[in-house]
């Protein structure tokens, strides 16, 4: 089979949504905390990432996401689970989305198929899947954020 061509079954959607994310740092603030969460795996873990996701706001008031929105907001997510387990935090620098046929439905998955880093950049490549199967892939290109480089308000922090 040649490794460049999409995976074309579905991923199991799970019958459980994720726990409330109440006390989840990486999850409990911004964007992170208003997408719907169905885990296939644990992340973190040493083996990738996979999850389904449901975006529930809209772009723009009363006008729904259109399925290629849909695919661009769960792409945002690449990078920080292609990086989870990788140490340090990383943040987004570019995402490239490709879609061989638009997206169905409100739930949509990723599925982490790799990941590189070295001198803090970091790559994260997934595959993206609705209940019919894969429908495209996302790379992202990730910067290592030094967190005690970054100012709280108006006085810098020292690095620690």
């Amino acid at each position: 089979m040649n490794p460049a061509v999409l995976i074309s079954t579905a991923v199991a959607f799970p019958d459980q949504p994720d726990p409330p994310h109440e006390g989840d740092h990486q999850r409990g603030i911004g964007y992170a905390s208003s997408v719907e969460w169905r885990r296939v795996t644990q992340w973190g873990e040493d083996k990738p990432a996979i999850s389904w996701m449901r975006v529930p706001m809209e772009l723009l008031p009363g006008s729904p996401l259109s399925p290629n929105e849909r695919a661009a907001a769960v792409s945002d997510f690449v990078n920080p689970l292609a990086n989870m387990a990788g140490g340090a935090p990383y943040i987004n620098a570019d995402i490239t989305l490709y879609l061989h046929r638009p997206p169905v439905g409100d739930w949509l998955c990723l599925q982490i198929s790799g990941r590189g880093s070295g001198e803090g950049i970091a790559t994260g490549e997934a595959q993206l899947h609705d209940r019919q199967g894969a429908f495209g892939r996302c790379l992202s290109a990730s910067l290592a954020q030094d967190r005690g480089s970054f100012p709280v308000g108006d006085a810098p922090q020292e690095k620690s």
